[in-house]
């Protein structure tokens, strides 16, 4: 349960007088709330709020110069041995990271709650950082210099799940006997929400296939095998139909429940997979993985990465996410930088993790598709 710890007691901005005497790790994130004034929002003094739950600490504080933007700081207690591997060598404490995360995600609720609008949530740089240091802490840390990242998470994705036909290709595919099914997908790429879009996206597939959730894996897996660079398993389509599902359409029951941070790396390929059975599934509510040919995608996303048709032209959108592969990075426009007082360390993962094979290109038969004659 999240409570008010106060506002801060403090000789500079976001920092917070020590808390005790071990070491703190912060995590940093921007709020932004369009159209909202946020000092209004916290009703707090001096526009500041604190709050705290299960020892992880959480400030709420409006950027200077807007009104519309939060800088929010998540920090908790951590001792050295959690920024070491077994070999001595730096390392990112990710159990801590991930869950001062997901306070900052608990925070984001609230403020939705409070403001009746989903708020955008962004990265700074540094990304996290360090306070309440002793001299050997400080030594110790600048001691180890870059902390290493294990990532195998995407730095880089996708918008959505590659391109769409254009209208013209979209007249010329034989839609007449699967309106529900334009209805459905339609109805999917209006929601604004990862997971009213997923829960629609399964509702497509469950009424191509006339199948409930658990009966439609094999079919499912077996009519996208067809795409060879795709590598889309059982395993993977059970984990959408039968776990994610049920997460992200029910709460009575079990003690966990999906939400958007769930749905959103799976998304791509659920809405590639979405497309294919609309325009590529032979005969419509029937169990049947027979195929047509309806559309060629020139680009399919990969578990990490898109796979693009060579020669094809087409126009990509993608999302920069930071080191951790949670919070957008704002390009286009000013980075944000948040200005540590002098007695903090900033975290050192390092330069960003490439990410393997963010674009492949790959010849047409790897996506189905025909040669040019």
């Amino acid at each position: 349960m999240i409570n008010e710890r106060g506002a801060f007691d403090s000789h500079g901005r976001h920092r917070p007088k020590g808390y005790g005497s071990v070491m703190r790790i912060a995590r940093f994130a921007l709020v932004t709330l369009k159209g909202t004034a946020v000092r209004d929002l916290l009703h707090a003094q001096e526009g500041q709020l604190l709050l705290e739950t299960d020892g992880i600490v959480v400030s709420l504080d409006p950027e200077p110069n807007t009104t519309d933007r939060l800088i929010v700081l998540a920090s908790m207690e951590s001792e050295r041995n959690a920024l070491v591997d077994v070999n001595g060598d730096g390392l990112v404490p990710l159990r801590q990271i991930r869950a001062l995360e997901a306070v900052i995600a608990e925070v984001v609720d609230l403020l939705t709650i409070a403001s009746g609008q989903a708020p955008a949530v962004s990265s700074f740089e540094p990304e996290f950082g360090f306070f309440d240091l002793t001299g050997d802490d400080r030594a110790f840390i600048n001691g180890l210099g870059e902390l290493r990242l294990d990532s195998n998470w995407q730095v880089v994705r996708p918008r959505d799940g590659g391109e769409s036909p254009n209208l013209r290709d979209l007249v010329s595919i034989d839609l007449s006997d699967r309106s529900d099914g334009v209805r459905l997908l339609a109805e999917a790429l209006s929601s604004d929400h990862p997971t009213g879009k997923f829960r629609e996206l399964c509702r497509l597939f469950e009424r191509a296939f006339g199948l409930g959730p658990h009966a439609l894996v094999g079919p499912l897996s077996e009519f996208l095998s067809e795409y060879e660079v795709l590598a889309v398993s059982v395993d993977e389509v059970s984990a959408w139909l039968d776990n994610l599902r049920h997460l992200a359409t029910h709460a009575d029951r079990r003690e966990q429940f999906a939400v958007a941070s769930d749905v959103i790396p799976v998304l791509p390929r659920i809405l590639f997979a979405a497309r294919d059975v609309l325009f590529n599934k032979a005969v419509w509510r029937d169990a049947s993985t027979t195929r047509r040919q309806g559309w060629r995608p020139a680009i399919a996303p990969l578990a990490n990465g898109m796979a693009v048709v060579q020669g094809a032209v087409l126009s990509l959108q993608w999302q920069v996410l930071d080191r951790f592969g949670v919070y957008p990075l704002r390009l286009g426009g000013e980075r944000t930088t948040i200005r540590l007082p002098h007695d903090w360390i900033a975290g050192d993962a390092g330069t960003r993790p490439p990410g393997d094979g963010i674009l492949n290109v790959v010849p047409d038969s790897l996506l189905g598709r025909a040669p040019d004659s």
